[in-house]
């Protein structure tokens, strides 16, 4: 079985073209942070990624940008091709969806602010007295 299932963000603007046949192409790499070795000191993979067909043309409708945080779902293939006489090799996650990790306001904003997901509680008397059983 060949699955992968990442979450990161946009290392850059996502690349839209058409193929000779007119189906769009959709490619943009997405950094995905991992458990960092020492405290403090974050570290990340990127993954070139890649969409064709009706997914391409489903995230062309909305602002895929630099920093967009996604969760991508897809299978890793591998191709090659020649560039100036050498045959280069070339791994990449193609895509079967998406889904956007955070709304547009948080992701403007760069950070969430406390107020906007801290919960407001009541205080509870402890008084059991008047429970019903």
């Amino acid at each position: 079985m060949n699955k992968v299932i990442l979450t990161g963000r946009l290392t850059s603007d996502a690349k839209f073209t058409a193929s000779v046949g007119g189906t769009v192409l959709m490619s943009f790499r997405l950094a995905v942070q991992r458990v960092p070795r020492r405290e403090g000191q974050p570290e990340a993979d990127f993954f070139n990624c890649v969409a064709f067909g009706k997914t391409a043309e489903n995230m062309k409708r909305f602002d895929i940008c630099k920093g967009t945080k996604l969760l991508v779902t897809g299978q890793l293939r591998n191709r090659d091709y020649e560039k100036d006489g050498a045959k280069r090799y070339i791994t990449e996650v193609v895509l079967d969806t998406f889904e956007f990790c955070e709304s547009k306001r948080s992701a403007g904003s760069g950070a969430v602010q406390a107020t906007d997901t801290a919960p407001t509680f009541e205080e509870i008397d402890d008084d059991d007295n008047d429970l019903p059983f």
